[in-house]
């Protein structure tokens, strides 16, 4: 290791902490893209939509588009938007109830 320095006396830089009032915003976003998603599989399951291409017809998007929107396990910028629409679409009223379970 020629060149290399190590020094063990470093501790690595560990990030900041989140306060709760920073943490909660995000964490009610979470859930309420996680309930969207719930909701919309419970749908689609209940009407017997499983294929990707059906899926996609359902929701008026591209079959892996739909998929993806769907099953994502990492939320983007802009998914409890579509999210939202596409719930609207398929007769689910917003907002979701955190208590009440869906039925057909």
């Amino acid at each position: 290791m020629h060149g290399m320095r190590t020094t063990f006396d470093q501790q690595p830089q560990r990030r900041s902490q989140l306060s709760h009032q920073e943490r909660r915003p995000r964490d009610v976003q979470r859930r309420s893209v996680l309930r969207l998603r719930i909701a919309i599989a419970q749908v689609l399951h209940s009407q017997g939509l499983f294929a990707p291409a059906e899926i996609g017809e359902a929701l008026g998007l591209p079959a892996g588009d739909a998929v993806m929107l769907v099953d994502r396990t990492v939320s983007k910028d802009g998914d409890i938007a579509a999210l939202e629409a596409v719930a609207i679409r398929l007769g689910l009223r917003l907002p979701l109830s955190p208590l009440v379970p869906w039925r057909p």
